[in-house]
């Protein structure tokens, strides 16, 4: 009520409280954290046409009452009932407006891939919230082709400075330990992707989100002397592909493609994406 949510939109912020309070999603962690974590809903199945949700254009943006109040309610849910507040458990030292709220639908409709839920194990019927520990959106504006544009999500994801290309640990390491998801945004048409699968999009980028080790010892984020070879020798910075999570939403109308990248906090091993049912009660 305090957020502005209709009533119908109850489930889904329960369904989201209750994925934020998973142990693998670990909310104190997100919180904790002094970079600018906050928990971000995407919301999947027929719930998202029912309660108005956005999943096309200004998709991160402003104007929809249902994306600003459920992102809203989670987040005074966090404070309030939680307890989790800036200068105290949050120690977020800048922040990000994600903190505020965001809250959004993957375009199903407009997509000619299988929507996130499904690939998380629920069937398309089904209505679903997941939750991930994000940083802010990252704009990746390549030229229309498709190469083009896969190559500068690449440059984007594996951007020094990110959490995943960056250790806090004391003493030296041959790999850093912080290897997390992502979430990929596209928008755009959908016919710019025929022939590609979600698969083949996450089998080219996995391999080339990484960073050589040399650029990681300039940074610190590994520890120890720059070696002979150091320049040649890479580490990935996301542990498996499917740990790029595919949402397919935005404006359709876009000519050629749109898209944005999200970057996770923590490693995976201390916060991961967590997907849970939306539960309508029976009228």
């Amino acid at each position: 009520v305090m957020a502005g949510c209709r009533p119908e939109y109850l489930p889904v912020v329960i369904a989201a409280t209750e994925a934020a309070c998973t142990d693998a999603f670990n909310l104190h962690g997100v919180l904790a954290t002094t970079y600018f974590a906050t928990p971000v809903i995407v919301v999947n199945g027929p719930i998202r046409h029912e309660i108005g949700l956005n999943c096309g254009g200004n998709l991160f943006g402003q104007g929809f009452r249902a994306n600003a109040t459920i992102g809203r309610a989670l987040q005074l849910l966090v404070r309030n009932v939680g307890g989790g507040r800036p200068g105290g458990v949050d120690m977020s030292t800048l922040g990000q407006p994600g903190k505020f709220t965001c809250c959004v639908g993957e375009n199903e409709e407009e997509s000619g891939w299988e929507p996130l839920h499904v690939e998380r194990g629920f069937s398309v019927d089904q209505s679903t919230v997941t939750v991930f520990p994000a940083w802010e959106p990252r704009q990746v504006r390549a030229a229309a082709v498709r190469q083009a544009v896969l190559d500068s999500v690449v440059d984007v994801a594996s951007v020094l400075g990110t959490s995943l290309a960056n250790d806090d640990s004391v003493g030296d390491h041959t790999i850093p330990v912080r290897q997390g998801q992502i979430v990929l945004t596209i928008g755009g048409a959908s016919e710019f992707w025929d022939g590609w699968s979600k698969d083949d999009v996450r089998a080219y980028l996995h391999p080339r989100i990484r960073r050589s080790l040399a650029d990681l010892k300039r940074v610190q984020a590994i520890k120890g002397e720059m070696q002979e070879g150091d320049e040649d020798r890479y580490v990935n910075l996301i542990p498996e592909p499917d740990d790029i999570l595919l949402l397919y939403a935005g404006s359709p109308e876009a000519s050629g493609y749109r898209c944005a990248v999200i970057h996770s906090e923590l490693p995976k091993v201390a916060s991961a994406a967590v997907t849970r049912e939306v539960r309508v009660p029976p009228l």
